[in-house]
């Protein structure tokens, strides 16, 4: 496994190896680095600018490296730890400045299966079902109340204050749904939500609803009937006196309870897409997008169910912002675990082969002879291109 990027002054650090082993999958967060490996063990790299700026100090004044030899670690759990640090950033690196690897704490008998990972938050899918969240929780986004709402009665809430506020950190912990027998299939991290999907085909979601990307959004309208389904997720202590926040598109809103929204709100109205479907689930900063494959279908076309902040067309429509679901059909099926989102921009795999992507295009993430944003050019089912 390599590492490289820019440092907090602009320098460019060249690849180098962190001398690890056994590593399947490696996932990025605003500043660390989550890896996991073929036994199920997940370990991460804290304050990666400090990793960048200590190995390319010492690859430009250390001569000469060495390779570690040193035997690997044990755990409590009598599992052999698969993380090795190379004692070089890269050959000439000093000893010291190998970035220190730490195993993540409360998964030991856990075997994780998948794991995703927001601006400042993770989520560990273990091979049971349950899942796991630790970090920010400023938004709900790991399951939790946030301290700075003192409301547990309210499904869909928001801080009194502003948002611009320090981290609410979280530990490592299991995230409850009100059926205890939910088991959780995969899982997919926005900048500041989550999203899960169960072996029963629901789809829950958690965190910042500030762009509609929970596809909860203006609760104005709603019928007694739809206020009423949200009754069976409040609090059982307060089920007597459950309120309802009111609040339009462009209010600061959050939810911390994992709610159904494929059976509660405007995602179930695609629930003929959803029913049966291969489901892969992808997520950005402010959006997220649902992949549906419907298993009845002749020509096995994938119909991406998109909500939340759309500027850069990262929602594969040309609306702006999104206040409700709208869908976007491919020219074929996705391939399964092969679609992902970057901050604002998307990109997957076709099992016809080829790759497809839209979005932000600022960085040239998506074409390195364009800055324009890209569009999947598919009709949606309205009509519109």
């Amino acid at each position: 496994m390599y590492i490289w990027g820019q440092t907090e002054d602009g320098r460019f650090v060249q690849p180098f190896p962190l001398g690890t082993s056994g590593v399947v999958d490696c996932r990025c967060s605003a500043t660390d680095i989550y890896m996991l490996t073929s036994d199920g063990a997940v370990s991460v790299i804290r304050d990666v600018q400090r990793a960048l700026r200590d190995c390319g100090a010492a690859s430009a004044g250390s001569p000469d490296g060495s390779d570690d030899d040193s035997p690997k670690d044990s755990f409590n759990d009598g599992r052999t730890n698969t993380f090795r640090t190379s004692t070089n950033c890269h050959p000439g690196v000093a000893r010291s400045s190998a970035p220190p690897v730490e195993r993540i704490r409360g998964l030991f008998g856990k075997r994780v299966v998948k794991m995703s990972v927001g601006n400042a938050h993770a989520a560990f899918l273990a091979d049971d079902g349950t899942l796991y969240c630790t970090g920010d929780n400023s938004f709900g986004q790991c399951g939790l109340k946030p301290s700075n709402v003192t409301s547990d009665n309210t499904l869909v809430t928001f801080p009194r204050r502003d948002h611009a506020t320090a981290p609410d950190h979280v530990d490592l912990h299991q995230v409850q749904f009100k059926d205890p027998a939910t088991r959780v299939v995969d899982v997919a991290c926005g900048g500041r939500h989550t999203c899960c999907l169960d072996s029963d085909g629901n789809i829950y979601t958690f965190g910042d609803d500030a762009s509609v990307q929970l596809f909860l959004g203006d609760t104005r309208g709603r019928t007694l009937l739809e206020l009423d389904q949200y009754k069976a997720f409040a609090s059982r202590q307060e089920r007597g006196t459950v309120s309802y926040t009111k609040y339009t598109h462009t209010d600061r809103h959050l939810q911390f309870n994992p709610i159904p929204v494929s059976r509660i709100g405007k995602l179930s109205e695609y629930q003929h897409l959803l029913c049966g479907a291969d489901i892969s689930l992808a997520a950005g900063d402010d959006f997220t997008i649902v992949a549906a494959t419907p298993a009845g279908q002749g020509d096995r076309t994938t119909h991406l169910i998109a909500s939340g902040g759309n500027r850069f067309g990262q929602c594969a429509s040309v609306d702006v912002r999104m206040h409700r679901p709208r869908t976007v059909q491919l020219a074929g099926p996705l391939e399964t675990g092969l679609f992902t989102c970057g901050s604002s921009h998307c990109v997957a795999a076709l099992k016809a082969g080829g790759l497809v992507g839209w979005g932000s295009n600022q960085q040239y993430q998506l074409d390195p002879d364009s800055t324009l944003r890209l569009l999947v050019t598919n009709k949606d089912q309205s009509g519109g291109t």
